[in-house]
């Protein structure tokens, strides 16, 4: 298993589309459940209580690639409408290289609450696992960065 980022919450979104729904896509790796390693992003809409929840985790797959895996609960009715703009402009980077642009993929739960042991989609980059000490980032929207 790799060297998880601390915790990451605070990120502030505005984005406008309609909200994830259906099946996991036929390019899931495989599913884990979420549970203490995972990290926490918390994006609000504004004033709102409105948002998201995600769960983000890191793993080593088969042949030592690189596979992000994670879930998410949507916060409040008007973040429903947001939701997957706001997923599709979530990445992260390995030391200053894109390695994911696009976590809608993530499995959807009912609520926060429902996160813990919650079956996570996985996703293999086609990056090699970086060492324990590499530098990653989650992007949002490629413009801004935000580390731990």
């Amino acid at each position: 298993m790799l060297q998880h980022l601390p915790s990451v919450a605070g990120l502030a979104a505005l984005a406008v589309l309609s909200g994830c729904t259906g099946s996991p896509p036929p390019d899931i790796t495989r599913q884990v459940p979420v549970d203490a390693s995972f990290h926490d992003l918390g994006l609000d809409w504004g004033r709102t209580a409105s948002g998201i929840d995600i769960r983000l985790g890191f793993f080593e797959g088969p042949g030592s690639a690189l596979e992000i895996c994670g879930a998410y609960a949507v916060r409040g009715s008007d973040a429903r409408e947001h939701t997957r703009s706001v997923l599709q402009a979530i990445g992260v980077a390995v030391e200053g290289r894109t390695v994911l642009m696009d976590i809608s993929y993530f499995t959807r739960v009912s609520s926060a609450g429902a996160l813990p042991g919650a079956a996570a989609n996985c996703r293999a980059t086609g990056t090699e696992v970086p060492p324990p000490d590499a530098d990653i980032e989650i992007l949002f929207e490629g413009r801004n960065r935000y580390s731990g």
